[in-house]
């Protein structure tokens, strides 16, 4: 079950609470509210750690660091084959539970912008 009261029983047992928000999350409440980006980035975090949170991040530079490490995987491969990425994580389930063999050797092992930002958060704010 996801809901908010879930959310926030969660949040009241975590000893460490990080939200990662997307750049897609902060433009559309830009444009919901006509406000600058900037200004609903600040809105989102003071929402959030209203709520509990310890630090609330950009996925900005997890996407960044991802984009930088598939190039390197791609330019890297030494076969003649496409590489399939997504920033979805589920993009991998559906994959493997839809296509399979024919899919899993194209996959690129770079984790998402989300993986990134979660491994970069357990190093350096837990």
């Amino acid at each position: 079950e996801q809901s908010k009261p879930k959310f926030l029983e969660g949040l009241k047992k975590a000893q460490l609470s990080v939200m990662t928000v997307s750049p897609q999350s902060i433009a559309s409440i830009a444009y919901k509210r006509g406000c600058h980006l900037s200004e609903a980035a600040r809105l989102i975090a003071r929402i959030f750690m209203n709520m509990g949170m310890k630090y609330v991040v950009d996925s900005s530079f997890g996407r960044l660091l991802t984009l930088s490490l598939s190039y390197d995987e791609f330019k890297e491969s030494q076969l003649q084959r496409p590489i399939f990425t997504g920033v979805c994580p589920g993009f991998v389930c559906y994959a493997e539970k839809t296509h399979g063999t024919l899919l899993i050797p194209h996959i690129s092992c770079v984790r998402s912008p989300q993986a990134m930002m979660g491994a970069l958060v357990k190093d350096y704010l837990a």
